[in-house]
């Protein structure tokens, strides 16, 4: 092929290059124009739908005014309440949104209702978001609304002293209320934080000035100052009041003998501080009705939903940390207290209380945390990790040899006092060891409030004291007997210690006979220590 040629052939290369390179060109340019627009979906996955409102406005969002900017543009969209809207054609850039939630319907570009929620407020402290629609793409944004917050509303408290006796004024009662700001939605709600004093105190009426949203009420009661002016809280009580924009709400108490004699203060709210959740209550979920000091006590709240908040008290302090439905608490005084919960739930706060009477301590007779009876307690602190002892509520339901390994002497059991749980291990680590009353011990579990208990064992002789076999009377109107722990000195087989007991009878304890060894079926009754 000659130069020229050559040459011809490079040209026509490039020409059909050129006409190839021009064809994709116009057919990019067709994709372009068919995509120089993009879509932006709006989610609702979390809508708030209850407010700080009074009951009588509805608290449901049924539409939406949702408005776009992008710095020359507005489009508005009046849409009925939906999870999700799919806005098409939209020009690439940064857009703003802004949605307002109704509770009524549109006609036009009027809507029935009341405007009642809006976007939480973002790091400018303006009500919208801002989303990039791209070119070709589709934009998803999900946004949650929150009640409204504008302007401030009225709280009235107001004390009635009129139906309280002479007398007892003369000890000089006061009555002490202190607000504060109480809100899941706080970042949303300007100056609903901290302590408030009253804007007005006129003649036992308390009037605050307030940003809407929820407040936690504190009332604390104290019924006479001491010679040296010093007082004694007798009561404190927490309540819940929500506060509306441009609207009052009231609460009015009137103080009686009986509340300045037995601490409890009842306020009796307005309509705008109803109960808007559904009732609920505060229940003990403990053994039976008697506390006491120093132990754990089990309390639950009835009220569920998906996404509630729980925020427990004890004598109207908030305890720390205790923001689930169920609540565990250790009194350290004795005599009357009250645990109260506020759920908070879609921007409304309610709460409930239960009274309970808490006695000093665990002592020997009552009740256990594992349901049974306290039969001992290390006064002198000579073991170490444990202070009781508590046997099981009841007797295990079937018979237990003390172990299916009859021939073999352990020795290492002892009868002492404190050596049942190590007994018990000794029994049940012995080679070839498959069954016995220990490991009955070990495999027993009681359940209270929630808790379980699986630490029960086979206890010592010496552990066995005359308390724990005034229980062993108690379950049976026949001789029985009982194993322990702890093997006898002095035999080959090393025959265990056994008790016999009835309740026509005084209880025996006594060494196995050849006829009661390891190999026997007897009666079980375990032990735990706390």
């Amino acid at each position: 092929m000659s130069i020229k040629q050559t040459k011809q052939s490079i040209l026509t290369y490039l020409l059909l290059s050129l006409v190839c390179l021009a064809l994709l060109g116009f057919s990019s340019c067709s994709l372009a124009s068919d995509s120089t627009t993009g879509t932006l979906v709006i989610n609702f996955p979390s809508t708030t739908a209850k407010s700080v409102f009074s009951p009588s406005i509805s608290l449901d969002i049924t539409s939406y005014l949702i408005t776009l900017t992008n710095g020359t543009e507005i489009e508005e969209f009046r849409i009925a309440s939906t999870d999700s809207l799919t806005i098409d054609s939209l020009i690439p850039g940064e857009w703003t949104i802004e949605v307002q939630g109704y509770n009524g319907t549109w006609s036009g570009t009027v809507n029935s209702g009341d405007m009642i929620a809006y976007l939480e407020l973002n790091s400018s402290s303006e009500h919208s978001v801002t989303a990039s629609v791209n070119r070709g793409a589709v934009t998803d944004v999900d946004l949650t609304l929150v009640p409204i917050s504008d302007g401030y509303g009225t709280l009235v408290l107001s004390v009635d002293w009129s139906e309280v006796s002479s007398d007892l004024l003369l000890n000089d009662p006061t009555i002490a209320i202190q607000v504060e700001g109480y809100n899941e939605y706080s970042d949303n709600y300007e100056d609903n934080s901290g302590s408030y004093d009253p804007t007005s105190t006129v003649d036992s009426t308390y009037t605050y000035s307030l940003a809407p949203g929820w407040y936690e009420i504190t009332t604390t009661l104290t019924p006479s100052s001491d010679s040296d002016g010093e007082t004694s809280d007798i009561y404190t009580s927490i309540d819940f009041a929500r506060i509306v924009p441009d609207e009052t709400t009231s609460g009015y108490i009137e103080l009686t003998d009986t509340m300045l004699s037995t601490g409890s203060v009842t306020w009796e709210l307005s309509q705008d501080m109803d109960d808007v959740l559904d009732s609920f209550t505060v229940s003990f979920t403990g053994l039976d009705d008697t506390k006491y000091t120093g132990v754990d006590q089990n309390f639950t709240c009835s009220y569920e939903s998906d996404n509630p908040t729980y925020q427990w008290y004890v004598d109207a302090e908030a305890v720390d940390a205790a923001t689930s439905k169920d609540f565990t608490y250790q009194f350290t005084t004795s005599g009357s207290h009250v645990v109260t919960v506020a759920v908070a739930d879609g921007g409304v706060v309610n709460g409930a209380s239960l009274s309970v009477a808490v006695e000093q301590g665990y002592t020997v007779g009552n009740h256990g945390p594992a349901g049974g009876w306290i039969y001992y307690c290390d006064e002198s602190d000579s073991y170490e990790g444990w202070t009781y002892l508590e046997v099981s509520p009841a007797e295990l339901p079937d018979t237990h040899v003390w172990s299916n390994v009859t021939t073999t002497t352990l020795g290492t059991t002892l009868l002492t006092l404190g050596s049942g749980l190590a007994n018990t291990e000794e029994i049940i680590n012995q080679e070839g060891h498959t069954t016995s009353a220990a490991q009955a011990c070990v495999d027993y579990s009681v359940t209270i409030g929630g808790n379980v208990f699986n630490d029960w064992f086979l206890p010592a002789l010496w552990e066995a004291t005359s308390s724990y076999r005034e229980y062993l009377i108690k379950s049976t109107t026949t001789y029985k007997y009982w194993w322990t722990s702890s093997e006898a000195n002095g035999y080959t087989t090393a025959v265990p210690f056994y008790l016999v007991a009835s309740s026509s009878s005084s209880y025996i304890s006594g060494q196995a006979s050849s006829s009661k060894t390891k190999s026997v079926a007897m009666y079980v009754r375990p032990i735990r220590r706390f």
